[in-house]
């Protein structure tokens, strides 16, 4: 999987943002669904017990999101199977246990390194920043909403 640029994921985090009607949201779902959709299931999956309605429509906006940032690497995107979800599933909730008693200057600081030192820092950087300023996300599943959207990227970084 090539780099997804700072340009090419604010330009889709625009496009994103400025999307009004329900039926241009929905066909970008729809989109996922056909490509990806292990990655569809995984989202609409998670944070079943722990998030309401609103923070559960905006981790399937921003992993929808996630996905349409990554289409645009220039090299194909891996079709996600089960044994990589669950490998990369399981290696992340490692990371959102030790972030579960983290303060939250450690949170920040732990957020930045991993962003320093990751494949898709842009992306990464989108997901932090815009998880941590949804008002509509709780601050206790901030962590969890970051960590579950991680798993998307890594999933689809191959």
């Amino acid at each position: 999987m090539s780099f997804i640029s700072a340009q090419i994921v604010d330009q889709v985090a625009d496009w994103l943002f400025h999307l009004e009607d329900e039926r241009e949201i929905m066909s970008l779902i729809d989109q996922l669904a056909t490509e990806q959709p292990l990655i569809l299931a995984y989202l609409m999956a998670m944070g079943e017990g722990d998030f309401d309605q609103d923070e559960r429509e905006i981790l399937l906006f921003f992993g929808a999101g996630i996905w349409k940032m990554m289409s645009h690497s220039p090299s194909p995107l891996p079709k996600v199977s089960e044994e990589t979800l669950d490998q990369v599933e399981t290696t992340n909730m490692a990371m959102l246990e030790y972030l579960a008693i983290e303060s939250e200057e450690g949170f920040f600081e732990f957020a930045q390194q991993l962003q320093s030192n990751y494949a898709q820092p842009a992306i990464l950087g989108f997901v932090i920043e815009s998880v941590m300023e949804d008002e509509a996300i709780q601050d206790e599943n901030k962590g969890m909403m970051m960590i579950f959207l991680k798993v998307v990227i890594d999933c689809l970084q191959g």
